[in-house]
């Protein structure tokens, strides 16, 4: 199993004085920062981004979630199964509410996001990969990749950097980098059975000879005549 990090850059991250930490750690249909793969079957770079809609959250496990500062869970915020961590999910994503300990950990973490030091927050989830992603290609040529079944959160918090730069290995997953190449692979495969069926000749087909039955009519008359012409040639 793949544990797969995804930071949200200004998620409403911000701290009261209850020490209450509070932000959304899950934006539903937002951009992640784009994905530069490149393409085997065109040799060019295309761009990707990957969403996370609110079906990909259908039926996942979100019992027993950490808030944590940087994944560390040396610094946990909170924890679901304690009451110290409130999740609730809306029609923008899911926001948490970590009641901060009285830690020294914690108290650098209420003193950087009074400064504004810290800005944005991340999760860690994991998602069955047997049913993979649903990518599209948008008009703007940018593919658009989203899990289509995550089946645990375990952690979402606070970080330093939400926008989870690209030279960042744990924040983007070789599988999700596998499924873009393979939507690559089909879409050129079908692109050149289109073109192979355009350019096939049709079968040429020999036209057939029509049959036909022509009935030419004997009118009584001349049945008549004839009969009259047989009698006189008996009695010569």
């Amino acid at each position: 199993m793949e544990i797969q990090y995804r930071h949200i850059a200004d998620a409403e991250l911000r701290a009261d004085e209850n020490r209450m930490i509070s932000g959304y750690g899950i934006v539903f249909d937002s951009d992640s920062s784009p994905l530069q793969i490149w393409d085997d079957q065109t040799g060019r770079i295309v761009e990707a981004v990957e969403i996370i809609t609110r079906g990909s959250l259908k039926g996942a496990d979100m019992r027993d979630v950490i808030s944590a500062f940087n994944h560390d869970f040396d610094k946990v915020l909170g924890r679901t199964t304690s009451g110290t961590l409130k999740l609730s999910t809306d029609a923008k994503g899911v926001a948490y509410r970590a009641n901060a300990p009285n830690t020294t950990y914690a108290d650098d973490v209420l003193e950087l996001l009074n400064r504004g030091d810290l800005s944005g927050s991340s999760f860690v989830f994991s998602m069955d990969w047997g049913e993979g992603y649903d990518i599209k290609e948008r008009a703007d040529g940018v593919l658009q990749a989203s899990p289509i079944k995550i089946t645990k959160v375990y952690e979402m918090g606070p970080v330093v950097n939400p926008a989870y730069p690209e030279t960042t290995a744990q924040n983007r997953s070789a599988a999700l980098e596998g499924a873009i190449k393979r939507f690559l692979e089909a879409k050129q495969a079908k692109k050149e059975e289109e073109v192979q069926t355009r350019t096939v000749e049709p079968e040429t087909v020999e036209p057939q000879a029509e049959t036909q039955t022509i009935t030419y009519p004997v009118t009584a008359r001349y049945i008549a005549t004839a009969k009259v012409m047989k009698l006189k040639n008996k009695r010569v």
